[in-house]
């Protein structure tokens, strides 16, 4: 019975607070909108949620293109360091040529005096087979 008067009282109360300030014609005034102000504000209101959504989904869209650029970038070095690391080899593999042939020597067949005698003696043994034979 207690709990049910309280109650009683605190709706006395809040409904005597409401009325109060609903009866004051001042602050009534300055707050009523006309219809074309509430159409208008209505239509602003959809528009900017309109936007809204545009440009939610064109950031949702931007964020995805940059972690794909982001991998790409993350490929791109990873391509670039194995081409670093290839061009590294390759140098090296020419530095270990450049040793190699300062190692080997020519054989006595790749001498220029052994060639320019042989091819000598080729024309002259082709001659003296023309002259034999005529």
């Amino acid at each position: 019975m207690r709990k049910v008067l309280i109650i009683l009282t605190l709706m006395m109360i809040g409904l005597a607070v409401f009325s109060v300030a609903h009866g004051q014609t001042k602050a009534t005034a300055d707050t009523c909108f006309t219809t074309t102000e509430v159409v208008n504000i209505a239509n602003t209101i959809k528009s900017l949620q309109n936007r809204d959504t545009v440009q939610a989904k064109m950031i949702l869209e931007l964020k995805a293109q940059t972690g794909m650029w982001r991998q790409l970038h993350a490929q791109d070095s990873v391509q670039m360091s194995y081409k670093d690391l290839k061009i590294a080899v390759l140098n090296e593999k020419i530095d270990f040529y450049k040793d190699y042939t300062g190692l080997v020597k020519p054989k006595w067949y790749d001498s220029k005096f052994v060639w320019f005698t042989f091819g000598s003696l080729m024309v002259l043994a082709s001659y003296f087979v023309y002259k034999g034979a005529l």
